[in-house]
């Protein structure tokens, strides 16, 4: 039996997107930023466009561009991804519990979400 350890992942919020926009103005673009301070551009350029990172990879990045008081503020610029279900063949197992699926949605209405769409196949719950 293979055990698959799941990798938490971590973005930015809208705050933190603005902040990693104003802090690359010093340079004359990613590339630029990537090459002055050592840095992966293809995963730089992942996680300025909204893609998840590991957490020490994120930590890097806001030392490298300079972020003020990154890390006090890091729960108002860094958020952690949700799970994805990977496993649609067991999906109908998976579905049984709400709880964290309810909360997740709820978080992400309370949060910046302006746009909630709930797609999926007939009977699994949707318009509960």
């Amino acid at each position: 039996m293979a055990v698959s350890i799941a990798m938490k992942l971590h973005r930015l919020t809208k705050l933190g997107n603005q902040l990693v926009r104003e802090a690359l103005q010093k340079f004359e673009g990613i590339s630029d930023f990537a090459i002055a301070k050592n840095q992966h551009r293809q995963n730089f350029t992942k996680f300025h466009n909204g893609g998840g990172v590991r957490r020490d990879t994120a930590e890097t990045y806001c030392n490298a561009l300079e972020i003020p008081n990154w890390k006090e503020n890091w729960d108002k610029i860094i958020e952690l991804m949700t799970d994805a279900i990977a496993d649609w063949s067991v999906y109908d197992d998976r579905w049984m519990g709400r709880k964290k699926l309810v909360g997740s949605l709820i978080e992400k209405i309370s949060a910046n979400c302006r746009l909630l769409l709930l797609l999926g196949i007939t009977g699994i719950g949707k318009t509960a």
